[in-house]
């Protein structure tokens, strides 16, 4: 059995790109953490986190600032 490490990430609310949906800031983030992914792969892992996280149709929502929600 090989042994292989995991790791979680989790962005500060600072780090989130203002202008970008929820998804297209998990994405980024996504792609940062999974370099080995094509970006399909990495799109349906955000899509059924997000709907893991019943937070699917949250996904096309910007995610705004503290001033701006």
């Amino acid at each position: 059995m090989s042994s292989r490490a995991v790791f979680g990430y989790v962005p500060q609310d600072d780090l989130l790109i203002e202008d970008l949906t929820v998804f297209e800031n998990l994405f980024y983030a996504a792609c940062q953490c999974f370099r080995d992914k094509t970006r399909e792969e990495i799109g349906e892992l955000v899509d059924r986190t997000l709907s893991n996280l019943g937070l699917l149709e949250k996904r096309e929502l910007k995610v705004g600032s503290p001033l701006i929600k």
